[in-house]
């Protein structure tokens, strides 16, 4: 993949013959950036985990990781306001389902496949995602959210 070239959507069904995971099938979403599978692992982050993918506010684009955006795109990143968290902004590489940036924040895998998130991503998340709301959820349950030194309890 060239870095400003995302991979080709025609063939999204991301299955291969039997049921497994076809880790070279073409996602529905496109993704930019240093991509080294179609499950939006880049040249900086490909562990196993390693499978979403975030749309930047600043160009609407999923870019993998926010090197691959630095390395891509001709501005400056801009990060999610906590007010828009109910945005379809990041993309699970393994099944191209859009989760909103709450769905994301408050899960360890994708909710409709069930493949697992790499919790350590949870370190940069301040390059994605302001500051979390002071307030918590309606009916003032616990909200476990993937930054670790950000944990919101009733």
């Amino acid at each position: 993949m060239t870095k400003d070239t995302p991979r080709d959507p025609t063939n999204a069904t991301g299955t291969a013959p039997g049921g497994t995971r076809d880790h070279t099938a073409t996602p529905a979403v496109p993704v930019f950036g240093q991509t080294v599978d179609n499950e939006t692992r880049c040249v900086h982050y490909h562990t196993t985990k390693d499978i979403v993918a975030i749309k930047f506010p600043c160009c609407g684009r999923y870019y993998p990781c926010h090197h691959c955006h630095e390395e891509d795109a001709t501005h400056p990143a801009r990060q999610w306001p906590a007010t828009q968290w109910n945005e379809k902004a990041i993309l699970c590489g393994a099944c191209q389902t859009e989760l909103t940036i709450t769905e994301y924040r408050t899960s360890t895998r994708c909710p409709n496949c069930h493949a697992p998130f790499n919790e350590r991503c949870a370190n940069h998340a301040h390059h994605y995602f302001g500051q979390p709301p002071d307030s918590l959820p309606a009916g003032g349950a616990e909200v476990l959210v993937r930054d670790p030194v950000t944990v919101v309890r009733d």
